[in-house]
């Protein structure tokens, strides 16, 4: 597009889709539909791989994200092992839940990497728009899911008398909403 003077409004407009649009795909933040990228090679009288040749995430980055999980899990045991809360318990198990997301996902990273097959696998996965449909649903499912749990958990408890536990699962329940109104809000802006 800079190569041949085109504005991304220009594009944008040309290809019916929104400025954000066209910035997120040249910032490689954002993977077009069949039907957009076909858009777009015909548009530039190119090949689709030409356009949207894949690169690689930086693995530093991914690794550095797990590391830090773990970190943040092992401070939070700490914490809970040092008597700071009356109940460590609870501690304790973010802490666990924590660190043991950090190390899966460490481990899994660095066993796609050491297998081949196994990263080719992930990686067509990956871009697969079947599989991200299929995961976006998952993910849907389960923060419904998790939404209707919650709130049955929460008014079980209030009805029984058990008023603390209640209100943190309906805390939960309103941190989980709020939490994805933020996140919602930050993916549209960069995407």
């Amino acid at each position: 597009r800079k190569q041949r003077g085109i504005k991304q409004e220009e594009l944008a407009d040309a290809m019916g889709v929104s400025r954000q649009t066209i910035s997120s795909l040249e910032n490689g933040r954002y993977n077009p539909s069949v039907i957009l990228a076909i858009k777009l090679a015909r548009y530039f009288s190119m090949n689709v791989e030409d356009i949207f040749m894949r690169r690689q995430l930086m693995k530093n980055k991914k690794y550095t994200i797990y590391v830090i999980e773990i970190v943040i899990g092992i401070i939070i045991e700490a914490l809970a092992f040092s008597g700071i809360a009356s109940d460590p318990s609870v501690l304790t198990g973010i802490g666990s839940g924590i660190l043991a997301v950090g190390l899966v996902q460490l481990f899994r990273a660095v066993r796609i990497e050491q297998d081949p097959a196994l990263k080719k696998r992930v990686e067509t996965a990956s871009k697969d728009e079947r599989y991200a449909f299929i995961s976006m649903k998952a993910k849907e499912a389960a923060f419904a899911i998790y939404l209707i749990i919650a709130g049955v958990v929460s008014m079980t408890a209030l009805i029984l008398g058990y008023e603390r536990e209640g209100m943190i699962a309906a805390m939960s329940i309103c941190l989980l909403v709020i939490l994805y109104t933020i996140m919602f809000r930050m993916l549209a802006k960069k995407y």
